[in-house]
């Protein structure tokens, strides 16, 4: 089944992981769940746990994406999960997918209540970058403008400053998405 002489392996299953996210970025949410779905067979069958606690939350962006709330429940259990296990940047990974599908749903008010899981992630630039994008994002999707762009201004002088480019360019473009709705 594709696998080759070598078999499930942890390297096999990252990369997969890897390729799904890389599809979810190009919006081919069919091609994300697709490589996803493998990624997490391929790590259980090679017990990479951190592969697939990943890959179940991009299956979770997936099915989110195309408009399944269900994807939600995937998403909440891979942060619960990756956060139990100590993968904090998946974890971190898993939240901002979340809350990102949560106000694209127009359940704006229910991202900013649960900001507070941040909370759970250790200190870090990656995360307070990302908290304050998610914010700022949820208080445009919520009608707050004003205060949208006044967060969303100094993180993306924050994330230019540790050269995350390619998250300031996608922020600029869901904040002017949202600013124009």
């Amino acid at each position: 089944g594709g696998l080759g002489e070598a078999g499930p392996s942890d390297g096999l299953a990252d990369a997969d992981v890897r390729l799904a996210g890389l599809r979810l970025f190009q919006y081919d949410l069919e091609g994300c769940e697709r490589l996803a779905r493998r990624a997490g067979e391929i790590a259980e069958a090679s017990g990479a746990e951190g592969a697939r606690i990943w890959a179940m939350g991009f299956v979770g962006s997936a099915v989110a994406g195309r408009g399944n709330e269900e994807g939600l429940n995937l998403l909440d259990r891979s942060f619960e999960e990756a956060v139990t296990a100590g993968f904090y940047s998946i974890a971190t990974n898993m939240l901002v997918n979340s809350l990102g599908a949560r106000y694209s749903y127009g359940r704006a008010a229910e991202v900013l209540g649960r900001l507070v899981l941040f909370e759970r992630l250790p200190p870090s630039s990656s995360v307070v970058m990302m908290r304050g994008l998610t914010e700022a994002n949820a208080l445009a999707a919520g009608g707050q403008p004003a205060r949208a762009a006044e967060l969303h201004s100094r993180g993306l002088e924050d994330r230019r400053g540790v050269g995350v480019v390619t998250l300031v360019e996608r922020g600029a473009v869901m904040m002017v998405g949202e600013l124009t709705k």
